[in-house]
């Protein structure tokens, strides 16, 4: 049977590996971090609204806090589909990318704004907008990096029954890549596609060899999904 590899944690890949199943494929979950969710003291009432440019982000913040009438602006519809599930009722996709979050926060530059993120972060937003009185950021989670491949995960690679992997962001394919070296398994990922949200993602995968490179038109899980055939 034809096996892929998820990459995302397992509560988040439960759909995805059923959706999977349903193709036709074995699939592997192999979660490349875990997350640290922080204590924190915040009156979000002091803010027009929120910016979240990942899930766990707004997680942490159901988290500390039972209001759910706040505004929220995410940077894709992922992130404002989970602010939804867990209740937040005012949530706004900006359907894009960091840069679609930096001009949003230029044209609301009198606004109180709160940035919620992990302590690691592809673009810090508060050098962009530290000149901004009005800006704040707090950090509500962090992130533990795998440090060596399951056992069940590292024979699959090593016995060539991965054929595809699914990559989500792009601190996961640097993890991925890191592994892949210090398990010395270089020669065993030729055959295999990686399948990227994004082209940044794919940009950090091409620093290995793989068979193919396919990258979703958008930043969501349906449409990385629908790469798979």
């Amino acid at each position: 049977m034809k096996s892929l590899l998820v990459t995302r944690p397992k509560k988040d890949s439960i759909k995805i590996k059923e959706h999977l199943n349903k193709l036709g494929f074995n699939v592997y979950i192999e979660p490349m971090f875990s997350i640290k969710y922080l204590i924190a003291k915040i009156n979000v009432k002091d803010f027009d609204f929120i910016i979240s440019t990942s899930q766990h982000s707004i997680i942490a913040l159901s988290k500390i806090t039972k209001n759910r009438d706040i505004n929220i602006i995410t940077v894709g519809n992922n992130t404002m589909n989970i602010a939804q599930e867990l209740g937040f009722t005012s949530v706004k996709s900006l359907n894009g990318n960091i840069n679609d979050v930096i001009s949003y926060i230029r044209n609301h530059n009198q606004a109180n704004i709160l940035y919620i993120r992990g302590k690691e972060v592809t673009c810090n937003l508060k050098k962009n907008f530290h000149y901004y009185k009005n800006f704040q950021e707090i950090i509500l989670y962090n992130t533990i990096d795998r440090k060596y491949f399951s056992n069940r995960c590292y024979n699959a690679l090593f016995q060539n029954k991965i054929l595809g992997i699914l990559l989500y962001s792009s601190r996961t394919a640097k993890i991925l890549i890191e592994l892949i070296k210090k398990h010395n398994i270089h020669d065993k990922i030729g055959g295999i596609t990686i399948y990227a949200m994004s082209n940044k993602i794919a940009d950090i995968a091409k620093t290995a060899c793989w068979k193919t490179i396919k990258v979703s038109d958008q930043s969501t899980n349906k449409s990385l999904l629908s790469l798979i055939q």
